[in-house]
């Protein structure tokens, strides 16, 4: 219980989909509004004519990610550039930018999971949070949110605040990093952004990423942060026709054992991460493992259906007592 994972692609929900749901619940989200408009840098790009809705969805057309691996090849040079791109963070961001933006873009509407457009959500949602409230949305959640739920170790860059030994090792790269991954970022993206991104960084215990969740079933916001029933009704509901994903939540597939909720959404991640949460019966499940240590492939987990499994026992469980989960321990 106590031992922090690498929440991967958890990142969207527990930090980025909870700063623009926030957001929605004082003002509502610009969703068709398009890119170009909220970020006037990207008007004479055709990132800029796509809608809000579909960058957080996952159909604006977007490569799914930039392959740092494979983009090494014979180039040893160029692992050692990027560190050095590391030391001004300005620079940094621009060249992410512009390799992204250089990247072929397909016609909006068609779902392809991308990590890339959340760096304009990003760069949106912190205009909008340091006008509002004078810090950046992350600083925020942790006041807002994460401290009153009780997450306390729910945070990016986890050395600067927990000792090694607490911390799960991941993968052991040896093409980018040439070592084992442990106390960092396992993403490399997010790992060349100083190990603090949109799309993945944080870092957590199953508690903590349990109590994070419970006030979006619950109702109960003990701190700042509210989110009202039809904002998580909003977006943990399927945005587009054909498109099961919420904005930024992902929603059961059909025929698939989270199916039997339909109401149900959560959001898994690379590093073998899993949560998923059902607002009827309150039941949250929480899954995290080190399932790439000490290599990402095979995929045994994924190939095993361990996670939704577990989903389907305890749903079952919970659907058939009278006294559904209300206290994480």
């Amino acid at each position: 219980m106590g031992h922090v994972y690498d929440l991967a692609s958890l990142t969207k929900v527990l930090s980025t989909a909870l700063a623009a749901m926030h957001m929605h619940s004082l003002r509502p989200l610009p969703l068709q509004s398009t890119m170009g408009s909220l970020l006037p840098e990207l008007k004479k790009h055709p990132l800029g004519s796509r809608k809000l809705a579909t960058v957080l969805t996952h159909q604006a057309g977007l490569a799914s990610h930039i392959p740092f691996q494979t983009m090494l090849g014979s180039d040893t040079n160029l692992a050692r550039v990027w560190s050095q791109l590391q030391q001004n963070p300005a620079l940094l961001r621009d060249s992410l930018e512009k390799r992204i933006l250089a990247l072929p873009l397909d016609p909006e509407g068609n779902y392809r999971y991308s990590d890339l457009g959340l760096l304009w959500v990003e760069k949106w949602l912190q205009k909008e949070y340091l006008a509002r409230y004078g810090m950046d949305y992350r600083s925020y959640l942790t006041q807002a949110w994460y401290q009153p739920c009780g997450a306390s170790r729910l945070g990016f860059v986890p050395t600067l605040r927990l000792p090694l030994h607490r911390l799960v090792p991941t993968e052991l790269d040896t093409l980018w990093r040439k070592t084992t991954v442990h106390g960092k970022v396992h993403d490399p993206m997010a790992d060349l952004m100083g190990g603090v991104a949109p799309h993945a960084g944080l870092f957590g215990t199953a508690a903590d990423v349990a109590r994070v969740m419970m006030p979006l079933v619950t109702g109960y916001f003990p701190g700042s942060a509210k989110v009202d029933a039809s904002t998580v009704s909003r977006f943990t509901t399927a945005y587009f026709a054909g498109n099961r994903r919420g904005l930024l939540w992902d929603k059961p597939l059909p025929g698939s054992t989270q199916a039997a909720a339909p109401r149900s959404f959560g959001h898994s991640g690379f590093t073998g991460t899993y949560v998923w949460t059902d607002p009827e019966t309150g039941l949250i499940l929480v899954f995290l493992s080190n399932r790439i240590h000490p290599k990402a492939e095979p995929n045994l987990l994924a190939r095993s259906n361990l996670r939704t499994d577990l989903w389907d026992l305890f749903y079952k469980e919970v659907k058939a007592s009278s006294n559904p989960p209300t206290r994480i321990p």
